[in-house]
């Protein structure tokens, strides 16, 4: 049995690992909440969260080096922008989703707001390393890209 590639090591692939763990957090905090909300707000969130790991991969699986084409360049460039849309729009979708749960569902009393506060902020705290580690990659791969496809492929 083969192992993904974000289990293999920590650095290159981190982002991976870290938008895959979020998917899963993000099921098990949804799973758990009103029904009436799903349709609206829990689906749309769930889908955009494997979306951003979808163009994580794409992204992953063009391997940029000094001989990469500039085409290859900008379709990694895209994916990693679009993936890093998503995370942060994941991070404000989940705020407001628990928000409305916690304002309209008796969850504002004691125990259970305390809870959901702490699951608006360890989403929150995920999306925002995600959202730092896509950066760094994509600042690595600016740099890549001016220092050698660039000039070559003028």
């Amino acid at each position: 049995m083969s192992v993904p590639v974000w289990k293999r090591k920590l650095s290159s692939a981190q982002f991976l690992y870290e938008v895959y763990k979020l998917n899963i957090r993000l099921g098990e905090i949804l799973i758990n909440k009103p029904q009436k909300y799903k349709p609206n707000y829990a689906d749309d969130i769930i889908k955009t969260a494997l979306s951003c790991l979808e163009h994580l991969q794409i992204a992953d699986s063009i391997y940029l080096s000094k001989y990469s084409s500039v085409k290859d360049y900008e379709i990694r460039r895209e994916n990693f922008l679009i993936a890093r849309g998503q995370v942060e729009h994941l991070a404000t979708a989940c705020y407001i989703f628990l928000e409305i749960v916690k304002q309209h569902d008796h969850a504002s009393e004691g125990k259970d707001s305390k809870k959901i506060s702490d699951q608006e902020l360890e989403i929150g705290e995920a999306c925002e390393k995600a959202y730092k580690l896509i950066s760094g990659v994509l600042t690595s791969d600016k740099e890549l890209f001016k220092t050698y496809i660039e000039p070559a492929g003028l």
